[in-house]
């Protein structure tokens, strides 16, 4: 086997196997040397034991019995206690949330005016001490139903809720006919 070749391949053959060698037995040296290594010799450590040997209490479930529900009866209700009442069962009561796109802000004796009628009619409406630090804008519903989507809509708009003009939106708590709309939040 002559050549150039042939002399560099069995070059790296013997080359790789004396690496091989060389590196078991230096893997032997250190795995004898772990095997002995001492510890330092430190105090125990009293947390670190109580934390390894820590446990948790069994906990057995207590059974009690659950209270009677309001039941319907003849245009009454019992109650928790057992007594026939004439009040009508509490509605849970949901409201919708809506995008809407402010078109202008209603501002100085309009802003007045319009609380002021709107607070006659019955709805609920800040304290009149609150009214310069409150908001009224007027705007549009943003969505996919066409037949909201052009009707204007008047809302109050939180002091907190922070600066909101017109072409931004808001998401607006939608109430019955006769109260009237706040902005809860702002959606740009």
């Amino acid at each position: 086997m002559g050549g150039p070749v042939a002399q560099q391949i069995a070059r790296s053959i013997l080359m790789r196997g004396a690496d091989k060698i060389v590196n078991n037995a230096y893997e032997a040296k250190l795995r004898e040397e772990e095997k002995h290594r001492t510890l330092a010799d430190t105090p125990p450590d009293h947390y670190r034991d109580a934390f390894l040997t820590a446990g948790f209490e069994t906990i057995t479930p207590s059974i009690e019995a659950l209270p009677a529900s309001a039941v319907a009866v003849n245009n009454g209700v019992i109650d928790l206690t057992g007594n026939l009442t004439d009040a009508k069962p509490i509605q849970a009561q949901a409201t919708r949330l809506i995008h809407v796109e402010v078109w202008n802000l209603i501002i100085g004796d309009e802003k007045m005016m319009l609380l002021e009628k709107v607070r006659s009619l019955g709805a609920e409406v800040p304290p009149k001490d609150d009214w310069q630090r409150w908001r009224v804008a007027t705007g549009a519903p943003v969505g996919e139903k066409a037949g909201e989507k052009n009707k204007p809509i008047t809302f109050l708009i939180p002091p907190d809720m922070g600066r909101i003009g017109s072409g931004d939106r808001a998401v607006v708590e939608m109430v019955e006919l006769d109260q009237m709309h706040v902005a809860r939040y702002a959606a740009n």
